[in-house]
């Protein structure tokens, strides 16, 4: 690829890179502000902002590494908090002891 069509194609990219989020947002009904003053305003972007970051956080914090850390059962992404049983983890030990 030349430097120009890597360089268009950077400009085009950055427009993207934000595009998914204000579309998420839009989903959310968070374009829709129903107020009076820009005070009020505001705040209602800042909540749409809020729980749109919330969610992103939900969504991004179920995802985990494939290969856990098998002596500490921790896994890299984070060192702090042990793995969780997962509902199907915690159904087949359920099965298996009989209850």
């Amino acid at each position: 690829m030349s430097e120009a069509e890597q360089q268009t194609n950077h400009r085009i990219n950055r427009m993207r890179v934000v595009e998914h989020i204000f579309a998420r947002i839009a989903q959310m009904g968070g374009d829709l502000c129903r107020s009076i003053g820009l005070k009020r305003a505001t705040q209602h972007n800042h909540l749409s902002n809020l729980v749109y970051n919330m969610d992103r956080y939900a969504s991004v914090d179920r995802i985990t590494p494939a290969e856990p850390n098998k002596e500490t059962r921790q896994t890299p992404s984070r060192p702090n908090k042990p793995l969780k049983p997962t509902i199907l983890q915690n159904r087949a030990r359920l099965s298996r002891s009989g209850q």
